[in-house]
């Protein structure tokens, strides 16, 4: 499934740390669910197009 991961920065020493804290699950749930939310939005043209050229595709066969 999808999941949010806050923003990280990789150390010197080649790990990543995050550089945004929610300051609890709250906060970090609603940030996860506008994230998801615009996520399926901004996919569902995506979606169409890709069924609209399946749809061409089989009209040609």
């Amino acid at each position: 499934g999808l999941f949010v991961a806050m923003p990280s920065k990789r150390t010197p020493d080649g790990e990543f740390r995050d550089i945004a804290h929610p300051i609890n699950s709250n906060t970090r749930a609603k940030i996860q669910e506008a994230v998801l939310a615009a996520y399926e939005v901004a996919e569902e043209p995506v979606a169409s197009e890709e069924k609209s050229a399946d749809e061409s595709v089989a009209e040609e066969n």
